[in-house]
């Protein structure tokens, strides 16, 4: 068969007929998994004509859309990401996908995507921890050794001072919004990402030392800053919401105020609270104590900092500073722009704030190195008295052999053994 009359392959792109509906004052969010929606797997096309008008007659003005983006293991609910720019073929095409959004943008619903941006899957074969075989750590997508690996969730971690890490995922998000019309996004695993422990084992009591600290991962939090600025940037009535159990300070701060720049935070405590007490406890072992703790769990000194912090606004935004970085200047590490950063005359609090944290780290880092230059001393010191003390014994022991020669010479010439 000739080229000529092989068939074509082009499927027609699906041009969109509806406007992005108005951002509400008060969002109501239906939460949805595509394939789990229904009583079989649903798809998007019937996803779209079914359930959508149904989540409408509800009173939902808001959808949020789980594992769109291509996942292998279907059992991780598309949380184990293969593929960050191509839509989840288990449920259809991309063309389907956007008919989707197109049908919930003409009930009036908005579309949230649930996006992926803390962690990928560790497969080799069809996922971006293929791609690491062979590079330094600088240039690998994850951190290197035990940093690149979470080990409750078995999946690779994006290494945020790579610049190319950061286009990547920022451009990412500006692909979903523009290519498939969504309204914003829900931040998946946000805890993971501001801290180095990634939230395990840890509990979070409201004390400040808890949030800005070594645990701490800056280079993280200045990528969300950077998300949130870009997403805000291209559609102002975007809505940004961050999973996280942390209740981290400033997080739902604009980045202009110094803050992190989502527009919400999903509490992700108060459901897991009620699924606890509806799995494992009666009803009579209810702790209202507990239950008003969870749902109130917000440090009661938080508003006035936050106030504070927006107080001291300046016109300019973080990514306005950044893109203004010298084109000599090596971008590996967002470290590296500081010393540029300081002398700018409209330096952001947030730019501050990390300046702040990164002084912290450095002297934090000197009093350990000379807390072990103490340590050594002491050991070589310890070290010397030992040597000394062994050389002191070995006398000892020698004197101590010699009086007992002596003793044998005496005890046997009084016996009248004399001996040579």
């Amino acid at each position: 068969m000739s080229m000529g009359n092989l068939p074509s392959l082009t499927i027609p792109r699906y041009v969109f007929k509806h406007p992005r509906p108005r951002r509400p004052d008060i969002p109501r969010i239906y939460e949805a998994h595509v394939g789990m929606s229904g009583e079989k797997p649903e798809v998007y096309r019937e996803f779209a004509d079914n359930v959508l008008p149904r989540i409408r007659a509800k009173n939902y003005n808001t959808v949020q859309l789980m594992a769109i983006m291509e996942h292998s293991y279907y059992a991780s609910f598309g949380y184990h990401v293969t593929n960050f720019f191509a839509v989840s073929s288990k449920s259809g095409t991309p063309e389907d996908l956007k008919y989707l959004v197109d049908k919930a943008h003409s009930l009036g619903l908005r579309v949230l995507m649930d996006v992926v941006h803390s962690h990928a899957s560790k497969n080799v074969t069809d996922g971006l921890n293929g791609y690491d075989v062979g590079q330094s750590a600088q240039e690998s997508y994850f951190y290197a050794g035990d940093r690149g690996y979470h080990k409750l969730w078995d999946s690779r971690l994006f290494n945020y001072t790579n610049w190319e890490v950061l286009r990547f995922l920022l451009s990412n998000l500006r692909y979903w919004m523009d290519e498939f019309m969504f309204d914003g996004f829900r931040f998946d695993g946000v805890t993971s990402m501001l801290y180095n422990h990634h939230g395990i084992n840890t509990s979070f009591t409201g004390n400040y030392k808890e949030y800005f600290g070594l645990d701490t991962n800056v280079d993280a939090i200045i990528y969300m800053m950077l998300a949130n600025h870009l997403i805000h940037k291209l559609l102002p009535e975007a809505t940004i919401i961050a999973e996280d159990v942390s209740v981290m300070p400033v997080l739902c701060r604009p980045v202009d105020e110094g803050g992190v720049g989502f527009d919400y935070r999903q509490a992700m405590a108060i459901p897991e609270r009620w699924v606890d007490y509806l799995k494992n406890k009666d009803a009579q072992e209810l702790s209202m104590s507990g239950i008003s703790q969870t749902l109130n769990n917000r440090d009661k000194d938080q508003d006035a900092i936050e106030t504070t912090i927006a107080q001291q606004t300046t016109p300019r935004s973080t990514f306005d500073a950044v893109s203004e970085i010298p084109s000599h200047i090596s971008p590996t590490s967002t470290f590296e722009h500081n010393s540029q950063l300081e002398t700018s005359p409209s330096k952001l609090p947030i730019i501050q704030a990390l300046e702040a944290l990164l002084l912290a780290e450095r002297q934090g880092a000197a009093a350990l190195r000379d807390a072990t230059d103490i340590m050594r001393r002491q050991i070589e010191q310890s070290d010397a008295l030992l040597t000394k003390t062994k050389q002191e014994m070995d006398e000892v022991r020698k004197k101590q052999a010699k009086t007992d020669q002596i003793l044998r010479l005496l005890i046997s010439g009084a016996q009248g053994n004399p001996t040579s």
